[in-house]
């Protein structure tokens, strides 16, 4: 059965999470930041014969589960998404995929991808691009809610609140493209570390896509993160994305998911 994780347990939790880092970089980097300080953040914990066989991290109200191999109990797992009644579990292909028949159509499956960046490519046109203020956080929360993928899940004041807490807590940071004073483009970083930084939030206004504005904002991002030591890496969801992440340097993704609540089940 999961417990809450006390203090005492979090060397080791690092150390689990190190052995597969791609996988739960958002449980690592959130652990690691904020320690269990964190109102918002709490982990539980699968213990078997004295070792850790799974985690889950909730930040929140979403979960990122955390298995390796083929330790993952699936009905603890189901029992602590119930007490949890989370809308969002994140995970690895692998387990999102043992998941969802047993969650009785309760959850929408979304699979995407994981990748780390090699190194930037040169030439994108790093013009225009700025980057966001508290003041912007509404602005762009309500941009990122037009997306059902991106910000489906969230209530755009309460993801405006964790955007400037974000901002405040050097946790997050947020570049934008503006055209006639109207954020039209949009990526962020949702968690970083001293050598590691998630890179989020990629958008671009419905009628201003195709112009490679994307292209120009993460670009700008991860210039700006590789040179303060920071690794990106991202999470996507839509295979087309695969090419505009490759061009500005990622490597080829590898498997990701996502399990949301169906709307009418909450």
């Amino acid at each position: 059965m999961y417990q809450l994780a006390g203090e005492e347990q979090v060397p080791a939790l690092l150390a689990y999470f190190e052995q597969d880092l791609k996988n739960c970089l958002y449980s690592y980097i959130d652990l690691k930041k904020y320690g269990l300080h964190n109102p918002h953040l709490r982990i539980f914990v699968s213990v078997r014969q004295g070792r850790i066989v799974a985690a889950a991290t909730e930040y929140y109200k979403g979960i990122q589960l955390v298995s390796h191999g083929e330790d993952l109990d699936v009905g603890e797992t189901l029992e602590l998404i119930k007490r949890l009644d989370t809308p969002m579990i994140n995970g690895r292909r692998e387990l999102i995929e043992l998941l969802e028949p047993h969650l009785q159509g309760a959850f929408d499956k979304e699979m995407g991808f994981v990748a780390w960046m090699r190194a930037l490519k040169p030439g994108a046109d790093l013009s225009g691009v700025t980057r966001a203020g508290e003041a912007d956080c509404p602005e762009i929360a309500r941009l990122i809610c037009t997306d059902e993928g991106l910000g489906g899940h969230y209530v755009p004041e309460e993801f405006s609140r964790q955007l400037v807490d974000r901002q405040r807590e050097s946790f997050g940071r947020n570049y934008v493209i503006r055209r006639e004073g109207r954020i039209v483009c949009h990526a962020a970083t949702y968690a970083e570390l001293d050598n590691l930084a998630i890179v989020s939030g990629v958008i671009a206004d419905a009628a201003c896509r195709g112009q490679g504005l994307a292209y120009r904002t993460v670009s700008r991002l991860c210039k700006d993160l590789l040179l303060e030591g920071k690794r990106p890496c991202i999470f996507y969801f839509k295979k087309e994305a695969a090419g505009l992440y490759e061009k500005v340097g990622f490597e080829e993704g590898t498997g990701w998911g996502k399990l949301s609540r169906r709307t009418e089940e909450r």
